[in-house]
């Protein structure tokens, strides 16, 4: 909004000084929201990144059991009997 001198009103300052710092109230709100948003994104990304190597953790961690599992289940089972001795 420019400030702008009438013919038939008289001009005044505090009009065009209210304006103007409404408009920089604007855009210092404008600039905290994007700045909000942009933590907002930053944040979601890393719990995203996070919770993405929880889940690899936990799945390797699985993985892990389950072999070691397989690995003590065929040992056990693999087991020789010794023969008899006449």
């Amino acid at each position: 909004m420019r400030c702008r001198l009438r013919r038939r009103a008289r001009f005044s300052s505090t009009d065009c000084a209210i304006s103007s710092d409404a408009m920089v109230m604007a855009a210092a709100v404008a600039k905290t929201a994007t700045a909000v948003v942009a933590v907002a994104v930053a944040v979601a990304v890393a719990a995203a990144v996070a919770v993405a190597a929880a889940v690899a953790v936990a799945a390797v961690v699985a993985v892990a059991l389950v072999a070691a599992a397989l690995a003590a289940t065929s040992r056990s089972n693999g087991k020789r009997i010794a023969p008899r001795s006449r």
